[in-house]
């Protein structure tokens, strides 16, 4: 066996032991999440419960609009966030979103010089605010047709 060989061997089952250990074997290490805290008068254990943040970063400002109006927005709030450097998802305010029939695969905003199918189209409109500034979006019920209407 050349050394070359050796040293793959070795390093394979390196790795299966360290896979092991990791996936099967309980930590000893790091901070230990149970027994948080023991009251030692009455000897039961208690433990912290997390606090969501009242400006969740990670979150847009969705109102009271149910799960799958949510949805159906973060179409609109995704292409707004890929469209606009520095903006972040808690920076953004849902201020309505209508179903509508459209009268053609414009989504009633069209763009000058293209052409659209004449077909009712089923979808959308979602009004978007983010740094005081009115985002009119059309999104298709089904596909991936998302247009900012501008004006």
């Amino acid at each position: 066996m050349s050394k070359k060989q050796f040293l793959i061997g070795f390093g394979t089952t390196f790795t299966i032991f360290a896979l092991f250990v990791f996936f099967f074997l309980e930590p000893k290490f790091g901070p230990q999440l149970t027994n948080v805290n023991q009251d030692p008068d009455t000897n039961t254990e208690t433990s912290l419960t997390p606090t969501p943040l009242e400006n969740d970063a990670m979150n847009p400002d969705y109102g009271n609009l149910s799960e799958d109006q949510q949805k159906i927005a973060d179409k609109a709030i995704g292409n707004l966030l890929n469209s606009i450097s520095g903006l972040n998802p808690s920076m953004i305010k849902v201020l309505n979103i209508e179903e509508k029939e459209f009268n053609d695969s414009s989504l009633e905003c069209p763009k000058e010089g293209e052409n659209y199918a004449k077909v009712v189209t089923p979808g959308y409109k979602i009004t978007l605010q983010a740094d005081n500034i009115i985002y009119d979006y059309r999104v298709a019920s089904e596909g991936d047709n998302i247009i900012l209407c501008e004006e």
